[in-house]
């Protein structure tokens, strides 16, 4: 099957989007009628890049895989903002950082899985696929978290039976509209700054790093800009809609 490694420069593209709707959370049991419905449709299996929507909510997500000690000033920047996050964390970082996962789980944000070793998931047949999330699963319930049921692929990578697998898995992929780059090492608050204040734009979901290096200079910035613009911030859970309704870009939109 042809792969379709969709990351940044593509995710980009799509926030230019009209957005109307308002959110609900996900359900598998709804969710697995859209699944069906896309593969006899013979539609590409997409994730969620964005959603349309009628106000102006956003997600801010932060992936954590390797290194935690800026995660507690991030916590404690997002409790002055007064601002829920996602963060999408990887089975062995939970297990590396217990004290960590416990404070974002305890601050009542929303978790998401990030697989558990942060592997190529293209590569990977079914049986470790449903590896990767049984440990990642058992590693966030293990430090108080609830089970799972946002999942983001590690490297952005994915094809149609990835996430073929992960929706019967009972998973909404969710990937980003804006990609800071804030995991490169020369990457300055500046240069984060300027990428989203250009292309945000309601219903866009904000792809962060727990340890990049100038997270904690530009996210009191970036959440305040943001704020004065009229945006609200919601976990992914509030913003996306029940079931696969995802066009050819990636947006989820309101079942009609």
């Amino acid at each position: 099957m042809k792969k379709f490694f969709i990351c940044a420069a593509l995710a980009l593209c799509a926030a230019a989007f009209v957005l109307l709707g308002r959110s609900d959370t996900s359900s598998k049991d709804k969710n697995e009628n859209y699944a069906a419905a896309d593969t006899l449709s013979g539609k590409r299996v997409l994730p969620v890049y964005g959603v349309e929507r009628s106000d102006k909510a956003v997600a801010l997500t932060i992936d954590a895989a390797w290194g935690a000690d800026k995660t507690p000033e991030i916590l404690d920047i997002l409790k002055t903002k007064g601002v829920k996050a996602t963060f999408f964390l990887v089975g062995r970082w939970v297990r590396e950082f217990p004290d960590q996962a416990r404070a974002i789980v305890a601050a009542g944000h929303l978790v998401g899985s990030h697989s558990d070793s942060h592997p190529h998931f293209c590569s990977l047949s079914n049986d470790q696929i449903a590896a990767e999330l049984k440990a990642a699963e058992d590693a966030i319930v293990t430090i108080g978290g609830q089970k799972p049921v946002y999942f983001r692929a590690p490297f952005g990578e994915y094809d149609d039976r990835v996430v073929q697998k992960l929706r019967d898995s009972g998973y909404q992929v969710i990937q980003w509209t804006i990609d800071t780059l804030d995991w490169k090492e020369d990457r300055t608050a500046g240069q984060v700054l300027e990428v989203v204040f250009r292309k945000i734009a309601p219903g866009v979901i904000i792809l962060c790093h727990n340890n990049a290096n100038s997270i904690t200079e530009y996210l009191p910035a970036l959440i305040d800009e943001l704020l004065s613009e009229g945006y609200t911030f919601v976990t992914v859970d509030q913003l996306v809609y029940p079931g696969f309704n995802i066009d050819n870009n990636g947006i989820q939109h309101p079942q009609s």
